[in-house]
Formats: structure tokens, C-alpha cells, sequence
């Protein structure tokens, strides 16, 4: 039987002896969950980085034992990503604690073809499995991710720079 969030309750086991005896139960499902993270701990759906950079992916489980359970799976698209993965460069470093993990995927020198759809899963979970989390990487070829933030702003405060200048000048002729 698979057990859900919603069957946490007090149970009720009675003996039919005389007298009557019953023992009180307290079934706890916890809420599990998975999601991957930034540097300051906010939910990530998309990450960008440049062409040989190193992407750090973290993922965190909550409300799960892992110790000696469950182990937590990266993958991109249906291959599983370790250490022993062809492509190199790829670490996965993993740490346990007493309400769940947190596990590190790092893709050292990033090429063009390490963008697409990465996930995080627990294998082996009790029920119910938690859902995997899910973050798109996205690779940029040749632009410095500093140009691409700073691109679309330095044409706004060019246009803002020129704008201002004309107004000066033209209050200028009809103050004077």
C-alpha cells in the first residue's frame, strides 16, 4: 500500500480482551522535497553560462532520510551524470544529513553541446516518490555574460545620457 501526506493521522489498535485494550499510533508523513537551488538559495528553473566556464547545479532533498536509503541521481535527458561519465570534466559531490542531502553537479569547461535539460531525482524512495526537479542550462558561444547584462542597459542610459543633454541645451537657449 502506498502511503500518502494525507494518511498522517492518529491510529487506534484495540485488543478485544476484557477490558478492552488500545494502543494509540501517530503515523507522520513528511512532506518530501526536491529542488534545484542558486548561491543564495532560491528556486532555479534556467541557468546561463559561457562556452568553458564551470556550471555548478545544486540540489537539495528535503524531509527525507538518505543515510543508508535512497540515493539522489542526476541526469541529463536519460543519462546518468558521475564521475564515470564519458564526457569528463563532470563531478558530483553528494552530502547526507539527518532530514535529507545536498548534492553539487559541476560541468567543468562547458561546450555548446552541455546546454539542455538537467534533472535531480531520489532513487530507491519510500512512497510517495517525490517528484524530480528540473533546470534548464542554457550556453552562451562568444559574449561574455557581463556584455549581455550590461548590452540592453548601456543602450538605455546612452539614449537616457543624449536625451538629457538636449533638454540642458535647449532650456539653456530659452532661459538665456
Amino acid at each position: 500500500m502506498k502511503v500518502k501526506p494525507t494518511d498522517a493521522a492518529f491510529y487506534d489498535c484495540q485488543l478485544s480482551a476484557h477490558p478492552p485494550r488500545t494502543a494509540r499510533v501517530t503515523l507522520r508523513v513528511p512532506e518530501v522535497s526536491i529542488r534545484i537551488v542558486d548561491g543564495a538559495g532560491a528556486v532555479v528553473t534556467e541557468q546561463v553560462c559561457e562556452v568553458g566556464s564551470t556550471v555548478a547545479l545544486r540540489c537539495e532533498v528535503r524531509g527525507l532520510k538518505m543515510e543508508g536509503g535512497p540515493s539522489l541521481l542526476w541526469h541529463r535527458r536519460e543519462f546518468l551524470l558521475n564521475d564515470d561519465t564519458t564526457r569528463g570534466g563532470i563531478s558530483v559531490r553528494t552530502e547526507f544529513g539527518a532530514n535529507g542531502a545536498n548534492s553539487v553537479l559541476r560541468v567543468a569547461r562547458v561546450r555548446g553541446d552541455d546546454a539542455g535539460a538537467y534533472s535531480c531525482s531520489v532513487a530507491r524512495a519510500p512512497s510517495p516518490e517525490p517528484q524530480p526537479a528540473h533546470v534548464i542550462l542554457h550556453v552562451i558561444k562568444g559574449e561574455s555574460l557581463a556584455e549581455l547584462h550590461q548590452g540592453s542597459k548601456m543602450v538605455d542610459l546612452d539614449t537616457t545620457l543624449v536625451t538629457l543633454t538636449i533638454v540642458i541645451v535647449l532650456l539653456r537657449l530659452y532661459i538665456v
